[in-house]
């Protein structure tokens, strides 16, 4: 039994052929036949040559330079002018020309020309807008009393 289990075997391999004989049909049938990184010399393509790939990665550079250029971009002080109304520790009350009172956020880089401005002071409030779309403070100039 042995025996014949061992010939059944030898005459199934020599039917099979091998993997030389299998590159060598696919070549002489025009199929390209890769393995690894022949795949690129064979094909003298580049992976620049992928449109999905190179839209993608346009895409991403595209992104972050816009990305780059609005975070960079140094907002520029608005300027607002009133007399004003209250005080508290890091925020001021200011009522403007037009009767609205708006309120301004001080923190530890508001620059005050003289000193720091008290009840009924007119005033000029250099301010930009903060992360949390407050009113942040960037200078405070008291015009008059």
């Amino acid at each position: 039994m042995t025996g014949m289990g061992f010939n059944a075997f030898i005459s199934v391999h020599s039917i099979i052929p091998r993997n030389s004989d299998i590159i060598e049909m696919e070549k002489s049938a025009g199929i390209r036949h890769v393995i690894g990184s022949e795949e690129l010399e064979e094909r003298g393509d580049s992976w620049m040559k992928n449109p999905k790939r190179m839209s993608a990665i346009g895409f991403l550079i595209m992104w972050m330079i816009f990305t780059f250029m609005v975070l960079d971009s140094e907002a520029s002080p608005d300027v607002y002018y009133g007399n004003v109304v209250a005080t508290e520790v890091k925020t001021i009350q200011v009522k403007g020309k037009d009767g609205r009172v708006s309120v301004f956020w001080l923190g530890h880089k508001t620059l005050f020309d003289t000193r720091a401005p008290s009840v009924g002071d007119r005033v000029k409030i250099e301010y930009v807008k903060d992360k949390l779309h407050r009113n942040a403070v960037t200078r405070v100039t008291i015009l008059s009393k």
